[in-house]
């Protein structure tokens, strides 16, 4: 009996096996990455809902970037996405702190 297709069928195998064990490594590495900003970002928005109760002002444009913020966050699927979730809320807290605004990130 020819066994000649025992190689190749192992070859294909292990190259599966392979490539799942890197796609696993990778998919589970970006579900951190995204854990890791929406839980920035979370922190970022009460720190801004924080200075918001403590200011005086209301102040509109403030608000919509909170809630712009908080919406993001609440949708985001790429590490990339929560960390504008982060950026927003970073601007709505210096705004309400009445900090400069951040000349780098254009908020």
């Amino acid at each position: 009996m020819s066994t000649w297709w025992i190689w190749p069928l192992g070859a294909v195998v292990l190259l599966t096996v392979g490539w799942w064990s890197i796609h696993s490594l990778r998919t589970g590495q970006a579900a951190a990455e995204l854990a890791a900003a929406r839980r920035r970002a979370r922190g970022a928005i009460e720190s801004a809902e924080r200075a918001r109760a403590l200011s005086a002002d209301e102040l509109p444009d403030a608000a919509a970037l909170l809630d712009e913020a908080v919406l993001l966050v609440g949708s985001a699927r790429t590490a990339d996405a929560a960390r504008r979730a982060e950026s927003l809320a970073a601007q709505a807290h210096r705004r309400w702190s009445g900090l400069p605004r951040d000349r780098s990130t254009g908020g």
